[in-house]
């Protein structure tokens, strides 16, 4: 059995990293509903215990795993030494993401389809920033700088998507406002009372009041799988640590020479289960019927919406950023890099996915919808396409972080830079360095390889 744990441990690093178990859940869900679609999907549908069924479960309760970690993404960089904290950092992907909202849904809403296919208008927002971060490596090469422009970029676009979850796909929540006190009292009480007060460092002191958030989001009429949100925005966490590499951080801290980060605590151990979360919503969310009468229009319109609309977008929102908020392309990066980059920010999947669910009851043209989400991965294609043509090389030196990353802030820990950067490179090496943050430090793939882990 002790010999089998080596194998057994790579097989499992090389499914969870960079979502491939997201691409096996696809895989089977597809499988399933070419070989068992009707009894699949009944499977899916139907309620098995009080009348939840699998579908349900995965949407509202283990997607708040995910969410969590979108949400957790989204605080770091507006922390004090963040990536978007002071000197106008922001201002180039707030406008980048911006524009790659904008004109998706304005693609959908305006463009020459039917009614029915503009209730889709919000699915092509959508940015799945791990697939994005690691077709950018793939593309551009592992050391390009435009992975931090549009891992930020994306970020925000998530933050924005988790707004119009909230707000136009939560029916009825204006009769119910009054269960939104749950995950209020749960923000201030966590905030005020265990981060302020208290100075609570243990992350596991925060999870319950998801609970009560949860249930206050649920009976509220607004989507439960947000139910992180109060907890993510009030649990504490340590200046000197917050954005290090976690496994920089835990290696600190086995040694002594730093103090307990709730924030990097509660993010390292939601890593694994979201990629498992993330099997599970592909296994659910991806039987799509081919046969659906509205397939060509909203399966077009989707993918016209990411494939076209989201680079469009993303670039007139630099350009516009550029010449009226007085912003620059950081060092490394000129603009048929970022054209490149914003194409890749295309693929939407994960969230696209999860946006359609809420979108149509209609099963046909639910379908369609996640095809034309599906279909976005060519964007990897057309992404190399430019690349060729632009005559853009991959970038294989590392250079200067884009925004001058903090990574490196050493101040109120007992240790040297040489120590920090030797650590740093055993993360970069480490099989479990999963590209779900995104400062600067993205999983290399054939470094685990030839690590020999």
């Amino acid at each position: 059995m002790r010999a089998l744990s080596g194998p057994i441990i790579n097989v499992h690093n090389a499914l969870k990293v960079n979502s491939r178990l997201l691409f096996l859940g696809m895989a089977f869900a597809l499988l399933m509903g070419i070989a068992q679609e009707e009894q699949y999907k009944h499977f899916l549908h139907d309620g098995l215990v009080w009348k939840i069924s699998p579908e349900k479960f995965v949407d509202d309760v283990l997607m708040v795993v995910f969410f969590t970690i979108v949400l957790l993404d989204s605080r770091r960089p507006l922390l004090p030494g963040g990536d978007l904290h002071g000197d106008r950092k922001w201002v180039l992907p707030v406008f980048v993401a911006v524009g790659g909202v904008v004109a998706p849904a304005l693609i959908v809403f305006f463009g020459p389809w039917g009614s029915e296919v503009r209730e889709a208008w919000a699915i092509p927002t959508a940015t799945d920033i791990v697939l994005v971060l690691v077709a950018i490596r793939y593309v551009l090469g592992r050391f390009s700088v435009v992975r931090e422009v549009v891992g930020l970029a994306a970020i925000i676009d998530d933050v924005i998507g988790v707004i119009i979850i909230l707000v136009v796909f939560s029916g009825g929540i204006s009769a119910s406002l009054l269960w939104l006190l749950l995950p209020v009292g749960a923000f201030l009480f966590c905030k005020f009372m265990m981060n302020k007060k208290m100075e609570v460092d243990n992350y596991k002191y925060y999870l319950p009041f998801i609970i009560p958030s949860w249930i206050g989001f649920y009976m509220a009429g607004a989507h439960p799988a947000l139910a992180g949100l109060p907890v993510v925005y009030a649990i504490r966490y340590d200046p000197a640590t917050v954005h290090m590499a976690v496994e920089t951080y835990h290696h600190l801290l086995r040694e002594g020479k730093c103090r307990a980060n709730a924030l990097l605590d509660f993010e390292h151990v939601l890593r694994v289960p979201t990629e498992y979360v993330l099997f599970l919503f592909g296994a659910t969310a991806a039987v799509i019927n081919l046969a659906s009468p509205e397939f060509q229009t909203v399966t077009i319109a989707v993918s016209f919406g990411l494939l076209i609309g989201k680079p469009v977008g993303m670039m007139a929102g630099c350009l516009v950023a550029e010449k009226f908020a007085k912003a620059k392309l950081p060092a490394g990066v000129d603009r048929k890099q970022m054209l490149i980059g914003t194409q890749l920010a295309s693929i939407g999947m994960t969230v696209a996915f999860f946006v359609a669910n809420q979108t149509y009851a209609d099963e046909a043209l639910r379908d369609a919808a996640k095809l034309g989400a599906f279909f976005a991965i060519g964007a990897v294609a057309l992404a190399e396409i430019w690349r060729i043509l632009l005559r853009v090389p991959r970038v294989t030196v590392e250079p200067v972080s884009a925004f001058g990353h903090h990574s490196h802030e050493l101040e109120g820990l007992d240790v040297s830079e040489a120590d920090f950067e030797e650590h740093d490179r055993e993360y970069r090496d480490s099989p479990h360095a999963l590209p779900i943050q995104i400062p600067a430090r993205i999983f290399e793939p054939e470094e685990v390889a030839s690590s020999g882990r």
